[in-house]
């Protein structure tokens, strides 16, 4: 019983969405690889810093990605694609080093537009750059242990000195996991 995340998307449906996302005028192409690396509902102040356009522009492109059916507003704010397939097939349609690229890009964004710190840090790992995650899993920790969320806290302990805590922030992490 897999789930249906997991597995993998027709070739034609993956060539038809990213034929579709590819059409459209810059930067929107751009705008979509990245959101489909970020956490719906995204917003322009996220994506904006990660496509290196003004909030402006990339606001411009979510419209011309509504307009060609691909996203649409989240209730919650912001925006979101209209299927998981869409952003699926966006996301496997990625080159790795092009993936690491934008993950490292929105890990910068989420930073700037408040995102919180599990997610800086995820970006960060996904964009191979564990050890500028140490920081922001510490806050996640931190964040974690304020609510209560033990098992929270111990899992983004984990994950920083898995990121290669050390020194200092080894130590803090430590007195945590004890």
């Amino acid at each position: 019983n897999r789930n249906p995340r997991e597995l993998p998307l027709p070739a034609r449906v993956v060539d038809t969405l990213v034929l579709r996302a590819r059409s459209l005028p810059e930067p929107t192409p751009r705008v979509l690889e990245a959101a489909a690396l970020a956490a719906a509902p995204f917003s322009a102040a996220l994506l904006a810093p990660a496509c290196a356009l003004s909030e402006v522009e990339a606001e411009l492109a979510f419209d011309a990605a509504h307009r060609a059916g691909l996203l649409r507003e989240h209730e919650e704010g912001g925006h979101a694609f209209v299927h998981d397939l869409v952003q699926q097939a966006l996301e496997s349609a990625l080159e790795p080093a092009r993936r690491r690229s934008i993950h490292r890009r929105l890990a910068l964004g989420a930073s700037a537009a408040g995102g919180t710190p599990a997610r800086v840090a995820a970006h960060f790992e996904a964009g191979g750059d564990p050890q500028r995650a140490v920081p922001w899993r510490q806050r996640a920790m931190e964040q974690a242990l304020q609510l209560m969320a033990l098992d929270e806290a111990i899992a983004h302990g984990r994950q920083a000195l898995a990121d290669g805590a050390a020194g200092d922030d080894r130590l803090a992490v430590g007195r945590v996991l004890v």
